[in-house]
């Protein structure tokens, strides 16, 4: 086997090793199971019911005995527990979910999983009570309608790994650690995942991010970010994924974003100059996104060649001088 042939074979075999330990560590009983939970978690999960309204009958499912098998509802198969709450209503899916969110939740001590995503609690706040919910690893409230202010306590979850708020109408305008998480004490030190996109933020102070030392993705698209890219972030050293685009970001890209290995979104904003010659120089670089920027020349590529894993890149809009190397690049593949 030729030595690119079993490079991708152990690239792939990792990638699906990480989403086994993601889908083991969270599906358990997930809505296939006849493990019967709880008679207390039952009712607090047909209370949940009641306050949603529910057009497209997703929850159709909530009237057996059996609520391990309900859509959306995952257990431990051991204790029974309800750990696993999932009403995402992808766009596709049809009506989505709309009502109230139900204070009932905090019944589920045990819970670890809650998406909400992608609903329509049309104009509702965002409950005070999920900052109460200690127990959780994964939180997303994206595109669900929902508004106000982040829960104060949020900022105390050390369990919490997954936070995804993006598209939601947040009252705060002004991305800072203080106004964003009013109480946050940096005790997001489990925190993976953050998606911040699509909250229209102005104004950044990032210094609050350098606390976050597990953070491996962040999110921050589609805000109204300007000025140059902070250096805070290139401090986050577990950092691997950094998403930007759609902001005002100027300046050039800093050479210290190297250990990146997905900078596929750094698109549409206003970055110029040259691309620095560390982002060819290191080759755990997978994703390149740097489309629609100002910038001037391609200047890496004789470095570039050798870093194989590079499976997507677009430059082609705003960036001049590179057709010679991009050829080069591809010919080497």
């Amino acid at each position: 086997m030729e030595r690119k042939s079993i490079g991708d074979v152990v690239v792939l075999w990792l990638w699906f090793l990480s989403l086994a330990t993601i889908t083991i560590q969270f599906s358990l009983s997930d809505g296939t199971s006849d493990v019967i939970c709880s008679a207390r978690e039952r009712r607090a999960l047909q209370r949940i019911k009641q306050g949603l309204v529910d057009q497209g009958n997703y929850l159709s499912s909530w009237t057996r005995e059996a609520c391990c098998s309900w859509k959306g509802i995952g257990c431990d198969n051991i204790t029974r527990h309800v750990v696993k709450i999932n009403l995402s209503c992808e766009p596709m899916e049809g009506a989505s979910l709309g009502g109230d969110i139900s204070t009932s939740l905090l019944d589920l001590n045990h819970l670890q999983y809650l998406d909400l995503s992608w609903n329509s609690f049309e104009g509702l706040q965002i409950p005070e009570f999920l900052g109460s919910l200690t127990g959780l690893r994964y939180l997303n409230l994206s595109n669900a309608g929902l508004t106000g202010d982040v829960p104060r306590q949020l900022g105390k979850q050390s369990s919490l790994q997954y936070l995804d708020i993006g598209g939601i109408s947040l009252d705060t305008r002004t991305l800072t650690g203080s106004l964003l998480f009013p109480s946050l004490n940096c005790e997001f030190s489990s925190l993976t995942v953050l998606d911040l996109s699509e909250n229209q933020f102005v104004s950044p102070t990032f210094d609050w991010f350098s606390s976050l030392g597990s953070l491996a993705s962040l999110d921050l698209s589609s805000n109204n970010f300007h000025g140059p890219i902070p250096t805070t972030l290139c401090n986050l050293t577990a950092l691997r994924s950094l998403h930007l685009f759609n902001n005002s970001f100027t300046s050039t890209i800093p050479d210290r974003l190297s250990h990146l290995t997905s900078l596929e979104n750094l698109s549409n904003n206003a970055l110029e100059g040259e691309i620095p010659r560390s982002l060819g120089e290191h080759c755990n670089l997978q994703r390149l996104d740097l489309s629609s920027n100002k910038l001037v020349k391609f200047i890496f590529w004789t470095n570039i060649c050798i870093c194989k894993r590079l499976v997507i890149l677009e430059l082609l809009r705003y960036v001049r001088e590179f057709s010679e190397g991009y050829s080069v690049w591809k010919a080497l593949r």
